[in-house]
């Protein structure tokens, strides 16, 4: 064991590197993200947005952007630089289970309890 991420208070459901290999993004039962330092084990910043539970994260191909889903029936985008939340993307019928961007970092896929994917564009 090299180092243990502590701090959530449910379940980590979803993990992921950033690109720029300093970086670790967790997603959690207890209905936020965190943002973690490698090399220190320590929480960055904690996100807060969603009304549930947090099942997956995803950082964008450029490292710009992070998204997450929800419970809630949401998924939301955090910008890197400063992890404001951006823009909530609203429309699935049941619990946003996953997403990730595409390769181009123009647009951003979700899947759902709901029985549906979604494409959303990042450039409206």
């Amino acid at each position: 064991l090299v180092r243990c991420f502590c701090g959530h208070r449910d379940q980590v459901r979803c993990v992921a590197f950033g690109l720029d290999g300093h970086g670790l993004v967790t997603a959690s039962l207890d209905g936020r993200a965190r943002l973690w330092d490698l090399e220190t084990g320590r929480t960055v910043r904690v996100l807060r947005g969603h009304l549930g539970p947090v099942f997956s994260c995803s950082f964008s191909p450029v490292a710009k952007a992070v998204v997450t889903t929800s419970s809630d029936s949401t998924a939301v985008l955090w910008a890197a630089t400063g992890w404001e939340m951006i823009r909530t993307l609203t429309g699935h019928g049941g619990a946003v289970l996953s997403a990730n961007f595409s390769p181009n970092n123009q647009a951003v896929v979700t899947s759902s309890s709901d029985s549906k994917a979604r494409l959303w564009s990042l450039n409206t």
